[in-house]
């Protein structure tokens, strides 16, 4: 496994580098894995029991948007660490 000191000895490119950080720093990504779960479940317990009006239906359906795209990048990121340590 690679440490901080090899990321300023390397010369990969931008991209090589920012996945090396983040992979060094796996735990939070499934840190924020569960917290999103915990909001996705919360999200959806709120719309199946409570009163919806258009407004609120609206902010749901944004939350359910950003909460999808934060989920999917967040394995993404889970799944890109695993492949590079394979």
């Amino acid at each position: 496994m690679r440490d901080l000191d090899e990321l300023e000895e390397t010369e990969n490119s931008f991209l090589d580098r920012l996945v090396l950080l983040v992979c060094e720093f796996n735990f939070l990504l499934y840190m924020a894995l569960i917290l999103e779960l915990m909001l996705l479940l919360l999200a959806t317990l709120s719309a199946l029991f409570a009163e919806l009006s258009e407004q609120t239906q609206i902010v749901l359906l944004l939350d359910f948007l950003l909460l999808g795209v934060t989920i999917a990048l967040t394995v993404g990121g889970i799944v890109l660490c695993q492949r590079r340590l394979e």
